[in-house]
């Protein structure tokens, strides 16, 4: 089989794997006591309703969003977005059929993740340690220069020249999505790099699968995705707890219990379809989730959406079996058990067009546009 035929055969499968659990952003301090005792005792870190914690080591300069649990050892920052606790959790409950390393790969992604610093310097230069890249698709690290994307790179150690001026700009490193790093090292050629300011933004997160996560091999790098571009539109802090392939599963909520969240965007559906969950089944595991979310966040508005189009919907894609259960069923459901939340119709706002070759995913190209067309319908006489 050849290699794209390859890549082709797993972005249709990754669809089948899970959703995430995130947190918003980190500081890193000087002070070399820290890191091993904020993640002691059991279960999650308990995380203060602005999401920010100190950190150690040579990275105190830096600010992480969307991996709440990264943390430095030996001088080295650990992105994460799930506390340890979690990954077992995670990866011995709801398998779907795929193996379970696949599984592992995808609950320690950065997907979402972004660096933010300032720096004067014409030179930077970043070092990062790929630790798994699960599906043998390369990372893209892309950064923006005051919101503007300036270099992208498909290697974990890279140099960027650019700034002609010894003014501070503020840049921001979106890290692989489909890919779990450790930053080793970060610096300025001449100049400095020091801490952004932080933005003062309502919390918004988006829990889902594939579509959320990522687009398989087709893209590989967070900047792209939709729920970063709502955010942006919305001028808000994007949290993607999204994980690429399973069905619902409560344990990606653990992380928000401590956390003050204005929004919660769900998009769920695909892989129970494609698994042809019963409805009953699928209905159940929402309404668990959506009480979960109450219970742990209750003065935040949650968005349903339905899934988008998707060229696998007929009956002959699953053998012709006598009991196939049509995505339409599955969107049905949705609008049931959210009906005393908002929800967005994802097949409204999306068409077969923008999808890539395999039928599922949107291609990177539509990711925008499709955070446009929400924004639109949803948002934009709204003031977030």
């Amino acid at each position: 089989m050849k290699a794209n035929q390859i890549k082709v055969l797993i972005a249709f499968l990754v669809p089948f794997l899970f959703q995430g659990c995130l947190p918003d952003f980190l500081d890193f301090s000087s002070d070399d006591t820290q890191s091993h005792a904020l993640f002691e005792g059991e279960g999650p870190n308990p995380l203060d309703t602005n999401s920010i914690k100190d950190f150690v080591g040579e990275f105190q300069q830096l600010r992480i969003y969307g991996a709440p649990f990264s943390q430095v050892n030996n001088g080295v920052l650990e992105v994460n977005r799930f506390h340890s606790e979690d990954f077992v959790k995670f990866n011995s409950n709801n398998f779907i059929g795929m193996n379970s390393d696949f599984l592992h790969y995808q609950t320690q992604s950065s997907a979402g993740t972004y660096i933010e610093f300032s720096s004067n310097s014409p030179q930077l230069k970043f070092e990062f340690n790929e630790i798994n890249d699960g599906m043998g698709i390369d990372g893209v690290y892309t950064l923006l220069e005051n919101g503007v994307e300036v270099y992208q790179s498909t290697k974990p150690v890279f140099e960027f020249t650019g700034n002609t001026s010894d003014e501070f700009k503020d840049y921001q490193l979106f890290l692989p999505f489909l890919v779990k790093v450790q930053l080793i090292k970060a610096q300025a050629a001449f100049g400095e790099i020091k801490k952004v300011p932080l933005k003062e933004k309502p919390i918004v997160i988006y829990i889902g699968d594939s579509n959320t996560q990522a687009s398989t091999g087709f893209i590989s790098s967070s900047e792209v995705l939709w729920g970063r571009h709502l955010a942006h539109l919305r001028d808000t802090h994007y949290w993607n707890l999204a994980v690429s392939g399973s069905t619902i599963n409560p344990y990606v909520l653990n992380s928000i219990q401590h956390i003050s969240i204005q929004d919660i965007f769900i998009a769920f559906g695909v892989n129970s379809f494609q698994l042809q969950k019963p409805i009953s089944i699928f209905k159940t595991q929402y309404k668990n989730v959506l009480a979960l979310l109450n219970e742990y966040s209750k003065e935040s508005q949650i968005y349903c959406v339905t899934p988008i189009v998707n060229d696998f919907t007929n009956a002959s894609h699953f053998g012709d079996r006598s009991d196939f259960i049509p995505l339409e069923n599955y969107r049905m459901a949705i609008r049931d058990v959210c009906a005393s939340h908002s929800i967005i119709e994802g097949k409204e706002l999306s068409n077969k067009e923008w999808l890539n070759t395999d039928k599922v995913h949107l291609d990177s190209d539509y990711h925008p546009i499709f955070a446009q067309k929400i924004f639109e319908r949803y948002f934009q006489n709204m003031s977030n």
